[in-house]
Parts: structure tokens; C-alpha cells; sequence
């Protein structure tokens, strides 16, 4: 078996149960294609790097900005190689952490910003994986989508902005920072602030979306 195929089993599992399957020089062989592929890519990324650095855009302007890309992307690849596991001591749904989502492809969020946890958290504490849908900073927000829903209020006031419905994903729970940030007010704490009223929580809203983005009946 070669590295290539050894790298297309499907979980650790299969990988674990084939060498046990292999003897000393058949691992031995594989180790040393790995190595030798490893060495190949970083390579590969070196001179595609290279090609690119070498583009003419035009005006400075806009090499500027393509080398921000190029370095965005070789800063997160290098940040993968080297994170550190952390953990969270207390998580729950509704909270708000800020989350290294890194450099992604086309128009899926990038870099470090905040993100909901849209999870039940219930019996899934200790789980290493979560879902989240991220935040966009900012107040002055119009024409917003359907799957696009607006922080109104937050237990802290730190968070401000719009949850973007359409990047839900999930991810390891490496990537959030050990402390939340802030948190989405729950009814009765809208209650105790502005006193009795009809109060639609965040939650709520996001709950309907969800429901409207998957064609959930109610």
C-alpha cells in the first residue's frame, strides 16, 4: 500500500486496523513516501507562492491586497501546523466566542471574528465538535436577508451586528477562544431591562430562520 492510498482510508480506525495488518518493511516504505510526499507539497506551495508573487495586477493598490491574500492564507496554514488544543470550561446555546475561522475559499467567512453557537449544548458538552454560525460586526445594517438576523441586545453590550444564517457549519471546538465573549438576552432578561412588553428574543428569530433556510414545517 502506498501513502496515497493509505491517506484514503476513511477514519483512523482503518488506518489503525491496516498496519496492524503490515510488517515492519512495509511500514518502514510507507513512512519514507510520506515524508518524501510532504517534502513534495511544501515544495509545490513554494513555487505555486512564487508564481504568484510574481502576477502583475496592475497598480500597487491592488498588488497590495493580493499579497494580503497570500499572507492571510500562509499565516493560517502555518497557525494549523502548529495550534494548540484549547478548551472551553463552560459553553452554552446562545453564547457568543470569538473563533479563528482562517482563510477560506471564495465567499465563505474568513479570519478571526465573533460566532454564535447555535448548538444545543445539553448533553453535548464534552463534544469536540460544534455548530456555529458567524457574526458581522457593525449596527448600521439594511436590507438584511432572511437568513440574516439582527443582534438587538446582549447580556454584556459587546456584540453588535448581524448573524449570518448561511455560513452555519460546524467546527472543533480548537478553534473558539477559551472564555465566551457575550451572550443573547433570554426573554425574561428583556423583561427585567425594559420592563413588561412583547418581546421577540434574538433566539426566536433565529429559530424561524432555521426552520424557513431547511423547509422545517412547524
Amino acid at each position: 500500500m502506498d501513502c496515497l492510498e493509505f491517506l484514503g482510508l476513511p477514519t483512523v480506525l482503518h488506518k489503525e486496523k491496516k498496519l496492524k495488518e503490515m510488517d515492519s518493511n512495509e511500514k518502514s516504505k510507507l513512512l519514507q513516501q510520506q515524508e518524501n510526499s510532504i517534502i513534495l507539497n511544501w515544495d509545490s506551495c513554494d513555487i505555486e507562492t512564487q508564481n504568484r508573487l510574481k502576477q502583475q495586477l496592475g497598480s500597487i493598490d491592488k498588488q497590495i491586497l493580493h499579497y494580503d491574500q497570500l499572507l492571510s492564507f500562509s499565516n493560517w496554514t502555518f497557525s494549523k501546523y502548529t495550534y494548540e488544543e484549547r478548551k472551553q470550561k463552560q459553553m452554552y446555546q446562545w453564547d457568543i466566542f470569538y473563533c479563528e475561522l482562517g482563510h477560506n475559499i471564495g465567499t465563505e467567512k474568513n479570519k478571526t471574528r465573533p460566532v454564535l453557537i447555535i448548538q444545543k449544548t445539553k448533553g453535548y458538552l464534552n463534544a469536540k465538535t460544534i455548530m456555529i454560525a458567524p457574526i458581522t460586526i457593525g449596527e448600521n445594517f439594511t436590507n438584511l436577508y432572511k437568513h440574516e438576523i439582527l443582534i438587538d441586545h446582549t447580556e454584556r453590550g459587546k456584540i453588535r451586528g448581524k448573524i449570518d444564517l448561511s455560513h452555519i457549519r460546524s467546527i472543533d471546538r480548537s478553534r473558539l477562544d477559551e472564555k465566551y465573549s457575550d451572550r443573547l438576552l433570554k426573554e425574561n432578561e428583556y423583561i427585567s431591562r425594559f420592563g413588561k412588553g412583547n418581546y421577540e428574543t434574538t433566539q426566536s428569530k433565529v429559530n424561524k430562520a432555521l426552520k424557513r433556510l431547511f423547509s422545517i414545517d412547524e
